[in-house]
């Protein structure tokens, strides 16, 4: 999902006014349109029959443009180059001959997401609701639209505010869905302003602690025991260098001193 996040794929989707969202977690077999369809059957089906050769799949004028494109590339080698221009040529000959505007259709009906229908998509449910749950999920249905449109996202917090039931038993994580990475969260309006806000915010705090654990192992491999006042300067704005620097003044000044006191009692 990261790639969905870089600059020129958010203003690419900006300029063609597309609203990219993701499916809840471990949910694609029933919220996931291409899944429900049968899209990625018939795609499979199409590929199959172009390996075996039954069909002729050959675009000169794309396969043109493609050697153009890898004969830049100095990192993949002519055989590759051969392979991924014959597989592209595969799958933009079936996205045009067999991904149909009904496959897609039926997909997002088939759902409940398009027209939304609540009751097709609640069926689909392998949690038993009770009916009171259906009346209040049925009658927040506006308030969580709103916000979509507003941010992208509904909070954990406002489905608890609107008593919205959670089922979500998990006991191996703790933190809220709404606070976990992209692919375990629940439907998110991926390219919103809120939401790359957030994304951004969790994509720098990985990359901190990232930087913290190779600071730790980097301490770990000078195999020095740093005494704890030098260890807590270790942080991210500390080099390692300095920290281990300061750690082997500390222990060879710790050896003169032993070295002098044995003196002194052998005197």
């Amino acid at each position: 999902m990261e790639v969905f996040q870089e600059d020129d794929i958010i203003a690419l989707l900006s300029d063609t006014q597309i609203n990219l969202g993701k499916t809840p977690a471990s949910c694609s077999a029933i919220r996931q349109p291409s899944d429900v369809s049968k899209c990625f059957m018939a795609s499979k089906k199409s590929l199959k029959s172009l390996a075996q050769g039954f069909v002729n799949y050959k675009n000169h004028q794309l396969e043109t443009d493609l050697k153009l494109v890898f004969r830049n590339s100095s990192s993949i080698s002519t055989e590759k180059a051969k392979k991924f221009i014959d597989g592209l040529q595969k799958i933009v000959h079936t996205l045009c001959n067999v991904i149909t505007k009904d496959i897609i259709v039926n997909g997002y009906a088939g759902c409940g997401q398009f027209p939304l229908n609540f009751d097709v998509a609640m069926k689909k449910c392998k949690y038993a609701f009770q009916s009171s749950d259906y009346d209040v999920l049925r009658a927040h249905i506006p308030d969580m639209i709103r916000c979509y449109r507003d941010k992208g996202y509904v909070e954990e917090r406002e489905m608890d505010d609107m008593g919205i039931i959670s089922v979500d038993n998990s006991s191996r994580i703790k933190v809220p869905k709404d606070q976990r990475s992209l692919h375990q969260q629940r439907a998110v309006m991926v390219n919103s302003a809120d939401s790359l806000a957030r994304f951004k915010q969790q994509l720098e705090k990985r990359q901190q602690t990232k930087l913290q654990q190779e600071t730790r192992k980097a301490n770990k491999r000078a195999k020095l025991q740093i005494p704890s006042d030098v260890a807590a300067a270790g942080s991210l704005e500390y080099p390692v260098q300095r920290v281990v620097a300061r750690t082997r003044r500390r222990n060879n000044k710790a050896v003169v001193e032993v070295h002098d006191n044995s003196n002194n009692n052998n005197n």
